[in-house]
């Protein structure tokens, strides 16, 4: 038999179902829902209820771009105020200028996640469209010069590779770029989506596929 947890162990909190890039493999540019900027005190509320409930892990992000939202420094505070133990969130890196590096850092936040799908600009700008490869590298490793110069061990920093037929040469080098860099890399298949059939490296099982809400 399975115990049943009295609360879920981890809570998504989607801050901003807006994006500012429409990646190959993301169901964002097929997303059918509202797309919007979650309300400050309605996000309060629900970190509030969730440390309330005794939830240790919540994730500030799903499809959208976290760093859209104007207050992520603002929230990110709150939630370890009220006893949020693990607050993360998941980034593309675009928007990451060196004030939203500190204000990110300074805040509690204990895990950032850095989506890097290819190891050179033709292929991260052709799997990213909207973005710009040396600004999200150059980001990412001006992000841990500051978190190191500040002397803080947190936030951790991951590295996030969508495994597919586009990148999936380009897999090692990502992997030799940044394993002395951060905390942890994770290498995963790409989604089993409408979009990203002539780029899956190899079959999910049958009838696992997602469709965009």
């Amino acid at each position: 038999f399975h115990i049943v947890p009295r609360c879920p162990p981890i809570v998504v909190v989607e801050l901003a179902s807006l994006c500012n890039l429409n990646c190959i493999m993301c169901d964002y540019p097929f997303m059918k829902r509202k797309k919007i900027i979650m309300d400050f005190n309605l996000v309060k509320k629900v970190i509030k209820e969730c440390a309330d409930f005794g939830v240790s892990r919540v994730v500030l992000s799903r499809v959208g771009e976290p760093l859209l939202h104007p207050k992520i420094g603002e929230i990110i505070s709150f939630a370890k105020e009220c006893g949020i133990r693990n607050v993360s969130m998941v980034s593309n890196g675009m928007l990451l200028s060196e004030d939203k590096a500190r204000e990110l850092i300074e805040s509690g936040l204990d895990l950032i996640t850095f989506s890097v799908d290819a190891s050179n600009k033709t292929t991260f700008e052709r799997i990213r469209p909207g973005s710009n490869f040396d600004t999200v590298i150059g980001n990412i490793e001006k992000f841990i010069k500051i978190r190191n110069d500040l002397s803080r061990e947190k936030p951790w920093v991951e590295i996030n590779s969508c495994l597919m037929r586009e990148n999936i040469e380009e897999v090692p080098l990502i992997i030799e770029k940044w394993r002395s860099i951060v905390e942890r890399i994770r290498v995963l298949p790409v989604a089993p989506l409408p979009q990203t059939k002539d780029q899956r490296i190899f079959d999910t099982l049958q009838g696992c596929g997602k469709k965009p809400c």
